[in-house]
Formats: C-alpha cells, sequence, structure tokens
C-alpha cells in the first residue's frame, strides 16, 4: 500500500500536497448534556464591608468554604457596603483553598445603592444583605436597629425611637 506523499516529497516529485481532510465535529448525545443545576453549585457570598475583589481573587480567601466548592461552579460575590458585585467562576478547589477568576464586575456605587440619609443625630444606611437598612447614631456610629427590609421600615423605627425619646424628657 502506498503512502502519502510529505510536504518534503511532494515539492521533490512536483506533486501536489495532500491535505487533511478537516475533522467532522460530532453532534453532541445525551450523555453530554445535563441540567447545570445537577453539574455545578450557585453560590452567593455576602462579604465584609472592605473586601475587595482582590482579596476574592487569593487562594486563601476561600479556606473556610473551598471545600464545599468544585471546577465550574459559579459564585455570586456582594460586599456588605454595596459597592460593588461580581461573578466568579471556581476553576480549582481543594480542602482550604480555591482559585477563581472573575466573569463579571459591577460597581454598585450609584445614587441608588449605600444612599444615607443626614439627620442631626442619626443616619440611615443600607448595610448589605445581613444588615440591611440600619439605624445609626452619627457620633459613635453605634446601630441603633438593623435588619430593616425597606428604608421606610428604618425611617419609621427612627420617628418611633425620637417619639420615645420626646415623652421620656417631656
Amino acid at each position: 500500500m502506498p503512502e502519502a506523499p510529505t510536504a518534503a516529497a511532494a515539492q521533490a516529485t512536483g506533486q501536489p500536497e495532500q491535505s487533511a481532510a478537516p475533522r467532522e465535529v460530532r453532534q453532541i448525545t445525551a450523555d453530554r448534556m445535563r441540567l447545570a443545576e445537577v453539574e455545578r453549585q450557585e453560590w452567593c457570598v455576602n462579604a465584609y464591608f472592605g473586601t475587595t475583589v482582590e482579596h476574592v481573587l487569593q487562594p486563601g480567601y476561600w479556606a473556610n468554604m473551598a471545600s464545599k466548592m468544585k471546577p465550574y461552579d459559579h459564585v455570586e460575590v456582594r460586599v456588605d457596603d454595596s459597592t460593588w458585585l461580581a461573578h466568579l467562576l471556581v476553576l480549582e478547589a481543594g480542602r482550604n483553598w480555591a482559585r477563581v477568576m472573575v466573569l463579571a464586575k459591577w460597581r454598585l456605587d450609584g445614587a441608588d445603592v449605600a444612599q444615607s440619609i443626614v439627620a442631626e443625630e442619626f443616619k440611615i444606611e443600607f448595610k448589605g444583605p445581613q444588615l440591611k437598612w440600619c439605624v445609626i447614631r452619627k457620633r459613635d456610629a453605634a446601630y441603633m436597629s438593623q435588619q430593616h427590609r425597606e428604608r421606610s421600615q428604618a425611617e419609621d423605627w427612627l420617628r418611633s425611637y425620637e417619639r420615645t425619646l420626646n415623652v421620656a424628657t417631656a
């Protein structure tokens, strides 16, 4: 059985080079397609105030949770002060480390997020998905009330508190 001529042999003999036929792409089969819920996990992380994207990219940041993670898991990270949100992909995970990459990142410090009302003694701020809307005393930054689902609930609490103070001093 004659062998196909190589490029060098084809040049020497003056014969045209035989090109390799394009490889046929195989159609996907049922065993290669599954629901995303089965194949990967979706995580949501409420990062502490002051955490940056650079922090979450360090493998050691995930030390306490890495054993539960696996490659291709998705992680949404949102920081308590609502200044940014990022979607991550887990590339590797070990017992106490995980390597992740940023798929998307958004800054959230626009006018509609992390707003505050300036009052004489108190302010109302959104402090993330854990603490939610909080009433904070300005002079010492003490949290007077927290975990209000809506800003209006925090405002109602503050009005009620002010009424209580007025009654106590009258």
